[in-house]
């Protein structure tokens, strides 16, 4: 198993307790593997159509405003939140 620790829930030495109205009780460690990561975005329906498979992405975020991430547009969801105005 490869990966960076997302959240880790127990700590060595210590109990976990599984109960049935916490689905996070069965975990002990949330890995990701930062080569796999995926950005779910809104984009304006006026820009919607310009959209592609394929096309390659640069992303930034307010979290990391020095950090920029480049990937490709996987996969176009087709349904509109028309309040947001956003695909």
């Amino acid at each position: 198993i490869d990966g960076i620790i997302l959240h880790l829930h127990a700590a060595p030495g210590k109990k976990r307790m599984l109960t049935a109205d916490d689905p996070t009780s069965a975990l002990i460690v949330e890995l990701y593997d930062p080569q796999k990561l995926q950005a779910r975005i809104d984009v304006p329906l006026s820009e919607a159509a310009g959209l592609r498979v394929g096309q390659p992405v640069r992303l930034s975020t307010d979290l990391l405003p020095d950090a920029r991430f480049n990937g490709e547009v996987t996969r176009i969801v087709g349904e509109a939140d028309l309040q947001r105005n956003t695909l």
